[in-house]
């Protein structure tokens, strides 16, 4: 199996790691998001695809299932991508808490010419990088 190479900065260490194929954000404050509100929340990380892959910002599953939406869900990621942040809406009457390090905040889906077969490794570099 080929291996795909994902560089990647961060300022925390812990606001990146892969789930199946996806890559799962992590936000990098604390912050309550409110019904009825909109915050744009800081993961600290920016990404670098080494290959000839994009990645396609989804919502979380369980957030979505509790109305807490990114209305920029499916915005297409080439490249480089610096300092990434996502905006997330409350549409649910009850505040909604999001913990730095712990909340995962957004998937981003990986995409190509090609399904998916490889072996996904992580390859941080420091925060200079960001």
């Amino acid at each position: 199996m080929d291996n795909l190479i994902i560089s990647y900065g961060s300022i925390n260490g812990t606001s990146l790691f892969l789930e199946d194929q996806n890559l799962i954000l992590v936000s990098a404050e604390t912050l309550d998001l409110y019904p009825s509100t909109t915050l744009v929340v800081n993961t600290g990380i920016s990404l670098y695809f080494t290959d000839k892959y994009s990645g396609i910002l989804t919502n979380r599953q369980i957030q979505a299932e509790n109305k807490i939406l990114l209305p920029m869900a499916g915005l297409v990621y080439r490249g480089i991508c610096k300092n990434i942040s996502i905006t997330m809406t409350n549409f649910s009457p009850n505040p909604y808490r999001i913990k730095a390090g712990i909340t995962k905040v957004a998937t981003v889906q990986l995409v190509g010419k090609l399904r998916i077969t490889k072996n996904i490794i992580l390859e941080q570099h420091d925060s200079n990088w960001l």
